[in-house]
């Protein structure tokens, strides 16, 4: 992490204890983090000058607990749900960066209430079976 004034904080939850870090001012903005685990990267510190950023560490990652009753994307995105309605107030956007996307495209099918504006960055997750992978060779698409 930067030196930015990022914290990081925890709250109990039905499923368990989630951790996250906080920073910023202005409207909430719940960022959801790739497989990677969560950052401040340069992006979040110039949104952190305009927004209230929200980012919460998914369970088994970056040394957390897991949590036993979150099992798939589906009860990761039901998770941030209860994470955003319980530490969150009012009407909030969100960003998804990859793994993190495919989260945001749970949270908001599931909880099209809670998500004003969604943001998603490479998200993870699109592909159906049997679809083709396109992949770069010398500059080529194959």
């Amino acid at each position: 992490m930067t030196g930015t004034a990022f914290k990081e904080q925890h709250v109990e939850l039905d499923s368990g204890r989630l951790f996250y870090l906080h920073g910023g001012e202005g409207r909430p903005l719940l960022h959801l983090h790739s497989a990677g685990g969560p950052r401040v990267s340069p992006a979040i510190e110039q949104l952190a000058k305009r927004h209230s950023i929200y980012m919460p560490t998914a369970p088994g990652y970056n040394g957390t607990p897991a949590h036993a009753r979150v099992a798939s994307m589906v009860d990761l995105a039901d998770l941030m749900a209860e994470f955003a309605r319980g530490i969150i107030a009012g009407a909030w956007d969100v960003i998804g960066e990859s793994f993190g996307g495919w989260v945001a495209l749970w949270l908001a099918v599931r909880h099209p209430d809670l998500v004003e504006q969604l943001v998603l960055e490479a998200p993870a997750g699109l592909r159906t079976p049997g679809t083709i992978t396109a992949t770069i060779s010398a500059g080529v698409v194959v």
